[in-house]
């Protein structure tokens, strides 16, 4: 073999591994141009879109809440707020419950019934012990909240805390129709049961956190539960143990449930 040959043959390995890297140079521009710079020239000049913020879900719902027909004793009006509470202290020494209703005149109530029939035996007691009693249909129409929360999850426990005071409002009026007509075993037991459910719902809505935006409605309801919830405990601790001054507070407090609850459902938009 001529040496001309023999060097030829020696420069193969050479050319083929340049031909590898011209080949790899190709394929890299390639990438480089599809994937790459094709892309940055698609998207030159024009705005960049932001991803999507999350928008916290907002559900409305609406709760329709009953109607009751209740019957309450007054023994008093008065354009003085000072005389309406010397003259609710002064039933409350005799053994009445009483309560301040009102912003002028301002009636003072000496019970609730949910009958018209115990109200008239609670009317006889207090004509005997010198009051001059007028009994008069206390009623409210059924009606429908529209009420916007932050979380599905809380609209069921917040719905279930208003439908549980509009169900114990009468229910306890219910019971002291029993103790009016001097059933003591369906007292203890209306009383017991009262307490309980309304004992429940309170600590159920206690432990659940209320939504953005739902804080004040929340706070309200709550307060609202505990103090029912308070007053249903000595309703029955009176049935089960009687005592004029259980009564005067129980009776009492009841009243002021009344009050407060229409005060929440004011809150309440339509």
């Amino acid at each position: 073999m001529s040496p001309r040959r023999q060097l030829s043959t020696k420069r193969l390995p050479l050319v083929a591994f340049l031909a590898g890297l011209a080949l790899v140079a190709v394929v890299s521009g390639y990438v480089l141009e599809r994937y790459i710079l094709g892309s940055f020239v698609a998207t030159k000049g024009k705005a960049v879109t932001p991803p999507k913020e999350q928008v916290a879900t907002v559900t409305k719902t609406e709760i329709t809440v009953p109607g009751a027909s209740l019957w309450r004793v007054q023994i008093g009006s008065y354009n003085s707020k000072q005389q309406a509470d010397q003259a609710k202290d002064a039933a409350q020494k005799k053994g009445f419950g009483a309560f301040v209703s009102g912003t002028g005149p301002f009636r003072v109530v000496a019970g609730v019934t949910k009958t018209k029939d115990a109200a008239q035996k609670l009317s006889t007691s207090l004509s005997k012990a010198g009051y001059k009693p007028y009994v008069a249909e206390y009623k409210y129409n059924p009606a429908t909240y529209s009420v916007t929360l932050g979380d599905a999850n809380y609209v069921p426990v917040f719905k279930n805390g208003v439908l549980s005071m509009a169900d114990a409002v009468p229910a306890e009026a219910g019971a002291w129709d029993y103790y009016y007509a001097g059933k003591k075993n369906e007292f203890v037991s209306s009383a017991t049961g009262v307490s309980t459910t309304l004992t429940n719902v309170a600590k159920k809505l206690a432990g659940t956190a209320p939504p953005k935006g739902a804080e004040s409605l929340h706070a309200s309801l709550s307060t609202l539960l505990e103090k029912a919830a308070a007053n249903s405990n000595d309703m029955k601790t009176f049935a089960e143990k009687g005592g004029k001054d259980l009564y005067v507070k129980a009776a009492t407090t009841y009243m002021e449930v009344l009050e407060s609850f229409e005060r929440f459902m004011a809150q309440l938009p339509k």
